[in-house]
């Protein structure tokens, strides 16, 4: 009998499949190691008791649908749920993909990005990130300029590096594709490790839709649940698509129930960030290569042994995790096919033993009338400083810059945190790996802190002067990342011993606004006085902290219900 022929695109294709090994500690799925609480378990049995068997489940979801709306501050019109993340993007690629048709990916990335298109008959073209696994805007600028591909892929964080892409390059991303009609598609499975997500750049006249997954965050792997958030028009077309019935009502009952969890699962999530920096910090000590993660995995290399005998040493402990092949990134399971290129080693200055940032926070604000109550500590690992953040006690500061020190001073003073910091960084080079990992930390520990915002005054601004110069500061805690910084520096001027360059001051604040994802307006009136613009900066931004974050109401202030 002659054998029916496979596709000829698809004849040398494999499979994506996770080896799963009976071992005490599964780490190559990112799985989460904490399940759903009790009380998720009980909701969801007794509502499984009242499911009508013989009858077809809501074709549309509408339940979850409006709920997951409701979650995020949209219509229900602009989600879309499916069995998984994975059949919210062969969806996606079913509608705007197939054949003639381009998708354009980054790698090292998701491998299922470039999988799933190649099973529709899409064709893919592929740029490559950086050495440190960054966007490079100008591979992704050219690779869309010279394909206008009608998918382009973001993954943030990126799996399988951990990587966070900024608002700013989605935005970019989305200026390349606007005028030819391009789809621009961000992966977010791990979105909710990090403070940047790309779901508040959804709106009706942009070509833009954020996929995410139960998977993760909310401990539900086994129940293969995943949706996505986009202009009601694409939503429209993955009905059109997507088979009949296809989200069972198990799923939908499980995924309505899990939302009324969400403060269990931001204490998760809280912890596992804090897990992850301890990883991160640990491994540091250890002759590896570590890569700074926002997701609920770190990457790291072994600098002196192959990472296949590390991974066998590992399942030999019964523990599994994902293995890289010298010179070469996995995909999530499995090598990429002998036609991926390759990705350079990341370059070492220093011996094993010198790399590592530590930075560790804690924060404890409890004075009356101040919002932030809860405790809160954070760990975080980058390979040019060390620092621990305690904001506890009293004002003590010790980064190694004095200036820098003095103004970290009057940030605790006058927004009523009971501060400590002492860093150790990389200063013979610069301080810039100082100053910006010390914004990035502070940020995270303080929007941890501040938990779910229930009763804050959320607004605040200020104007501050000191002697000839004047600032205006204007925030809201909005959790939607935005920093406008106009202030002019009357020529140039080196600050403190070793030197501090002022233009740090608006990389130090972009940090900590990206990671704690508040809204943020900072503008000099007038001044002379370098010193004097700069302490008024931090004085003012305190004191709009320090105002923010009152308490003095029981409601959560948004109309949408989610901040």
């Amino acid at each position: 009998m002659s054998r029916p022929r496979v596709r000829d695109d698809l004849a040398l294709v494999e499979g994506y499949h996770s080896p799963q090994v009976s071992v005490d500690v599964r780490l190559n799925t990112n799985e989460s190691p904490i399940a759903p609480p009790a009380a998720f378990t009980e909701q969801f049995t007794a509502a499984v008791a009242t499911i009508e068997w013989h009858r077809y489940p809501d074709r549309s979801a509408s339940a979850l649908r409006a709920k997951l709306a409701s979650h995020y501050g949209v219509r229900a019109e602009q989600v879309f749920v499916a069995n998984g993340s994975n059949e919210v993007l062969q969806c996606l690629l079913l509608a705007y993909g197939g054949t003639g048709r381009r998708a354009a990916v980054f790698e090292p990335t998701y491998a299922l990005h470039s999988h799933i298109a190649r099973v529709v008959g899409t064709e893919v073209v592929v740029g490559q990130r950086t050495e440190q696994f960054d966007l490079d805007l100008d591979v992704v600028r050219e690779v869309i300029t010279a394909n206008q591909p009608e998918v382009v892929f973001l993954c943030s964080p990126n799996n399988p590096t951990g990587v966070v892409d900024p608002p700013e390059t989605v935005r970019t991303v989305l200026d390349l594709t606007r005028d030819y009609g391009g789809l621009v598609i961000v992966d977010e499975a791990y979105g909710q490790f990090t403070p940047t997500s790309a779901v508040s750049l959804i709106d009706e006249h942009e070509a833009l839709v954020v996929s995410r997954t139960f998977s993760k965050t909310w401990s539900l792997a086994a129940l293969r649940l995943g949706y996505c958030i986009g202009p009601s028009w694409l939503i429209a077309s993955l009905e059109d698509v997507a088979l009949p019935y296809h989200l069972d009502a198990v799923k939908q009952l499980a995924g309505t129930i899990a939302l009324d969890f969400r403060k269990e699962m931001d204490e998760r999530v809280s912890f596992l960030v804090e897990e992850r920096g301890r990883l991160a910090t640990a491994l540091a000590d250890l002759p590896v290569s570590v890569w700074p993660s926002g997701a609920n995995f770190v990457l790291f290399r072994p600098e002196n042994r192959a990472g296949a005998e590390v991974w066998q040493e590992l399942v030999d402990r019964s523990v599994l995790r994902i293995v890289a092949r010298a010179r070469r990134m996995p995909t999530r399971h499995g090598g990429y096919p002998a036609r991926e290129r390759s990705v350079p080693h990341r370059p070492r200055g220093r011996a094993p033993s010198q790399l590592g940032t530590r930075l560790r926070i804690s924060i404890t604000c409890s004075r009356e009338g101040i919002g932030m109550s809860r405790y809160a500590e954070k760990s975080r690992a980058t390979k040019e400083t060390s620092i621990d953040i305690c904001l506890e006690l009293a004002v003590r500061v010790s980064t190694g810059l004095p200036f820098f020190d003095h103004m970290l001073a009057q940030l605790g003073k006058h927004g009523g945190f009971d501060l400590q910091i002492t860093a150790v960084g990389d200063l013979e080079i610069d301080a810039h790996h100082t100053v910006e990992d010390t914004g990035i930390l502070l940020g995270e520990l303080f929007r941890v802190a501040l938990g779910d915002k229930v009763g804050v005054r959320r607004f605040a601004s200020i104007a501050v002067p000191l002697d000839e110069a004047l600032v205006e500061i204007a925030l809201d805690l909005s959790g939607r990342p935005y920093f406008h910084y106009e202030v002019d520096f009357p020529g140039e001027k080196i600050l403190g011993d070793p030197p501090f360059d002022p233009q740090l001051v608006e990389e130090f604040w972009r940090a900590f606004v990206v990671a704690s994802a508040i809204t943020l307006h900072v503008t000099s009136i007038r001044g002379r006085n370098t010193h004097h613009l700069i302490e008024a900066t931090f004085k003012g931004i305190a004191r709009a902290l320090r105002d923010a974050v009152r308490v003095d109401g029981t409601e959560l202030p948004s109309t949408k219900g989610v901040l």
